[in-house]
């Protein structure tokens, strides 16, 4: 049986269609443009690398290679397209490009809207209130832009997006390829497998790479890393104002 084999459209290297390690744009006036695996996972990093340095390229989102010279109308790969596809580091860089194009879009929108709310109250509100104000905006936006969005229940970290299956111990720490799913918290590690146990996102953007100084709120001893129980005297704690 002779093999269905077509040339990548970027490094025309030979691929065998049924391989199952390419992919091919949704284009719509003719057969879409092949990548291979290897070409692909590099056009992802280097539309995450572009939306690192302007968060509204795309909208952090990955289009098809002869889309962005404007000789391919189809629309941009899927979430769940480059999932499949990609190495688990360059996905990460997808994704939270992706994340910061998207905050980006809604606090724009909530600027906007802050501005005509406080304009015939400009000159009585403090500096302080302002901001207080535009942070409670930004937040609701962003609860009605992830409206299924979860938070982790040990450290707050959100918003975190499980969107396959209820079961996250189903696909937890398998193997696709090189990379290996992690449906734990990625700021502190915390793990439960039903996602009904995780909290719901309250809106609070918390950096996966920046520690928060938590402190106890029977003994006031000060923490360095998040945790729900007091190392001293086994009080609550939670983040430091």
């Amino acid at each position: 049986r002779a093999m269905a084999v077509e040339a990548c459209a970027l490094c025309c290297e030979e691929v065998d269609e049924r391989d199952g390690l390419h992919v091919r744009c949704a284009r719509a006036d003719g057969p879409g443009h092949l990548l291979c695996g290897p070409c692909f996972a590099a056009h992802v990093e280097q539309c995450a690398a572009a939306a690192a340095e302007d968060a509204a390229a795309h909208g952090g989102l990955v289009n098809c290679p002869y889309a962005d010279v404007g000789e391919c109308a189809s629309p941009p790969f899927d979430h769940t397209t480059v999932s499949r596809h990609v190495p688990e580091a360059t996905f990460a860089l997808y994704d939270r490009a992706r994340f910061r194009a998207l905050v980006h879009g809604v606090w724009a929108q909530a600027q906007a809207r802050l501005e005509e709310e406080v304009a015939s109250a400009r000159r009585r509100m403090e500096r302080g209130e302002r901001a207080r104000a535009s942070g409670a905006l930004l937040r609701e936006q962003l609860r009605h832009a992830f409206p299924d969005a979860r938070q982790c229940g040990s450290c707050g970290f959100g918003p975190v997006t499980h969107m396959a299956c209820s079961d996250l111990l189903a696909h937890h720490q398998e193997a696709r390829g090189a990379a290996r799913v992690n449906n734990a918290c990625p700021r502190c590690g915390w793990f439960t497998p039903d996602i009904a146990h995780w909290p719901r996102w309250d809106g609070t953007i918390r950096d996966a790479d920046v520690e928060e100084t938590w402190a106890c709120t029977r003994c006031t001893l000060v923490q360095n890393r998040p945790r729900q129980s007091c190392a001293l005297c086994d009080g609550p704690c939670a983040p430091r104002a």
